[in-house]
């Protein structure tokens, strides 16, 4: 994200103190719900994207990884499919020990995955059972399928920051630019940042 585009969403969330950080998220969430529901989903587990990466890598790996890699890479350029990944592929993304293959594997995962996670699962069923009670009690719901997913830097969960030396009405703008900021950053990024400082257990 660059310093205009920060500067912008400052701008746009001083113009609307009136958006909960609460209802920015929701709304996030159901914006990138929709734009995922549109694709067909394609689950990996940690062996295939090891399998795919080595492809990538020009390294010995298993027969028709190089094929699969393309065909996936295809779909995912045509906007006909995503390959989303979860809380539990970034734990184990996180206990591989080489720091090369493990920024090559984040690369490929923000290629294929376009950023897109599910949420965590206490996020999950927190979710699923709001809908449940909502639905049942006559509101009108989102699809539960398009309210279940996030970005890469909420794998594991969303927080906000809370300075306390601004204003509370400075406080809001804060988070919900920071949530925004957060949103666009790939995991590739992240995986870097981090660097070797992840507790191995």
């Amino acid at each position: 994200m660059t310093p205009a585009r920060i500067a912008d969403r400052f701008a746009f969330h001083r113009a609307n103190p009136q958006v909960t950080v609460e209802q920015h998220v929701r709304q996030r969430v159901t914006e990138l719900g929709e734009w995922v529901i549109a694709r067909e989903r394609v689950y990996l587990d940690k062996c295939f994207w090891i399998h795919l990466r080595t492809a990538r890598m020009n390294e010995p790996s298993p027969t028709g990884a190089s094929a699969l890699m393309a065909s996936l890479a295809a779909g995912v350029s045509a906007g006909q499919l995503v390959c989303p990944i979860s809380d539990v592929l970034f734990l184990e993304l996180m206990k591989q020990t080489d720091p090369t293959t493990r920024i090559a594997t984040a690369e490929l995962i923000d290629e294929l995955s376009c950023g897109v996670s599910l949420s965590p699962e206490p996020t999950r069923v927190a979710t699923e059972v709001a809908h449940f009670l909502h639905a049942n009690a006559g509101h009108s719901v989102h699809p539960l399928e398009q309210l279940v997913w996030t970005k890469v830097a909420f794998v594991l969960g969303v927080q906000h920051p809370v300075p306390q030396a601004f204003a509370p009405e400075e406080r809001l703008v804060i988070q919900k630019a920071f949530f925004d900021h957060l949103w666009e950053i790939p995991l590739s990024m992240m995986v870097e940042t981090i660097g070797n400082a992840w507790p191995p257990e």
